[in-house]
């Protein structure tokens, strides 16, 4: 396990909005942090950290993304220690301006940086962190993503 938690590993919660590759993504992030030692909640209300992943494609997902995030302020003032963070294209499209118009945002992270995510969460404690690596090579390669017990699954054909 590569987390420093005395107590126990911080538990993650991810939300999906908008297309289907956004739901394969939110199981390759799950399969990324389980390897890292994190944990998941099946509640967000019991999560130490909660990643918002949302498209930009269809602005309905994007729009309800924002407001959960919004609403997710609260949830961030009850406890100083989480952390909320957005994933997805729609942080590769805003990027530092998400950060500006939600300041409670802890990290930003685009489809190109979700293998450094576990150092991200680790990282997030004093500033907001804007990760867009944009080398249009990142496949993911090697990396499964984490599969519930349904007898359906997202196959990735293309990314971008």
């Amino acid at each position: 396990m590569h987390l420093d938690h005395t107590s126990h590993p911080p538990a993650i919660f991810i939300e999906t909005y908008g297309c289907q590759m956004n739901k394969y993504d939110s199981e390759l992030i799950q399969s990324i942090l389980e390897e890292a030692g994190y944990v998941f909640s099946t509640v967000p209300e019991k999560a130490d950290v909660i990643l918002i992943n949302t498209c930009s494609v269809r602005a309905h997902a994007e729009e309800r993304a924002l407001g959960r995030i919004s609403v997710l302020s609260s949830w961030k003032k009850a406890s100083p220690k989480r952390k909320l963070g957005v994933v997805g294209c729609m942080a590769q499209r805003l990027g530092e301006a998400l950060v500006q118009l939600k300041p409670y945002i802890d990290f930003v992270v685009g489809p190109d940086g979700y293998r450094d995510l576990p150092q991200i969460i680790r990282d997030a404690n004093t500033r907001p962190i804007v990760h867009i690596p944009q080398n249009g090579e990142e496949v993911y390669q090697g990396i499964f993503p984490a599969l519930d017990s349904g007898v359906c699954t997202w196959v990735t054909i293309s990314r971008g």
